[in-house]
């Protein structure tokens, strides 16, 4: 009898919903991962993914109001935090082109949603559309808008495909040629590839045993600081590394660039070249770029998979301005113009400033307050502006 059929007897529990042998959890690591710029990349979008702020709303006719979140979104799967649930999803559609959720519910209400590792879902092409096998088992899964249990998001699609296209596969070349020039490095150091200096003798051939007092001599001396005395006739000559045995390191930056391309995120972010020179104006048009390029698809493909999970009329936001958040003084100047035009009202802006409405006494003494102390720089400022609104005239 399966956990959903229990659950109409008892309570539940995650470990009942999710029992211990229908999903199979991937251990490992991805070998893409393993590149340093693979790895701030994906890190980056999902963090600043993970983070954003969420809210849920209710749609009535062309007017919306905030409402609770739903329960299960507080705890989506057993043992993650909201943040690193959605964390996972990122990664996986990031890397991977899909992201896979098993939707648990009970009494038929969700439960939550569990993201699964893509190397575990098969999608299938049906006439009655796409079904999904998992874990390689006999029995079919259906999406979760046809009455089944998993939602499906894709990043990249080719016309008649029902997969998402993996960065992964479909750039494999490029990193694997990042392995190869981080392999190269590494063994090249650990090998000591080349040697920093070369002792030779100018008389005699030296035995095994000599050699070694004389580098244990030289060492001695140069770790002392002091003058070199070792017995016979030597040459000595420094060595440095050759220019093509270090172009591995033009080889590395130059992959960090290429998958900055890829996953769209500014090169020199992730240990990769900008293509000009960088100032403060390109530092925040790049900023601006990512955010509408990378951000907004990504946000835009989450907010359509989970509104397909709750109530008809609900749907979920990202706040997209938390990547664009001014300093304090730009955002105090941004408000008070927005007041002052009457573009948005004095509870609007004190929710956004994560504060409670003024009561009305509140209000009131408040105004009392700020019509007897205005500062000095805003009365000078009145007086100024008056001025100049009396020469006009």
């Amino acid at each position: 009898m399966s956990a959903f059929v229990r659950a109409e007897k008892r309570e539940i529990s995650w470990e009942d919903v999710y029992g211990t042998g229908s999903i199979r959890h991937y251990g490992g690591r991805t070998k893409a991962l393993q590149l340093a710029a693979v790895y701030a990349a994906v890190s980056l979008i999902a963090d600043m993914f993970a983070t954003l702020p969420q809210h849920f709303y209710e749609k009535t006719g062309s007017t919306r109001r905030p409402i609770e979140a739903p329960p299960w979104m507080l705890r989506p799967a057993p043992g993650l935090s909201p943040i690193e649930w959605r964390y996972q999803y990122s990664t996986s559609l990031q890397l991977r082109g899909n992201a896979y959720g098993l939707v648990v519910s009970a009494r038929g209400r969700i439960q939550g949603v569990q993201w699964l590792h893509p190397d575990s879902v098969e999608p299938i092409s049906t006439d009655a559309g796409p079904r999904y096998r998992l874990n390689g088992g006999g029995e079919l899964e259906s999406p979760y808008s046809q009455g089944g249990r998993i939602i499906h998001v894709r990043e990249f699609m080719e016309p008649g495909s029902i997969k998402g296209l993996s960065p992964i596969r479909q750039f494999a070349r490029d990193f694997e040629l990042g392995h190869n020039a981080a392999e190269f490095g590494r063994r090249f150091f650990e090998a000591g590839g080349t040697p920093t200096a070369l002792l030779s003798s100018k008389t005699a051939r030296l035995t095994e045993e000599t050699a070694r007092e004389a580098k244990r001599l030289f060492l001695e001396s140069v770790k002392d600081g002091g003058l070199v005395t070792v017995p016979g006739d030597w040459d000595y000559k420094k060595l440095s590394i050759d220019p093509a045995e270090a172009q591995f390191l033009a080889t590395i930056k130059a992959n960090a660039t290429i998958v900055g391309v890829i996953f769209r995120v500014p090169p020199e972010d992730i240990g990769g070249e900008a293509g000009n020179s960088r100032t403060y104006g390109n530092r925040e048009a790049d900023a601006e770029r990512f955010n509408v390029r990378k951000m907004l698809p990504h946000v835009a493909r989450y907010e359509g998979a989970i509104g397909e999970l709750l109530p008809p009329g609900q749907f979920v936001k990202l706040s997209m301005d938390a990547l664009t958040r001014p300093n304090l003084i730009d955002r105090v100047k941004i408000t008070t113009e927005e007041l002052r035009n009457g573009s948005i009202t004095l509870h609007e802006v004190r929710a956004r400033e994560d504060r409670a409405p003024l009561t009305a006494q509140e209000i009131e003494d408040w105004q009392q307050w700020y019509s007897t102390t205005k500062s000095e720089s805003e009365s000078l400022a009145e007086s100024i502006s008056t001025a100049i609104t009396k020469e006009e005239t």
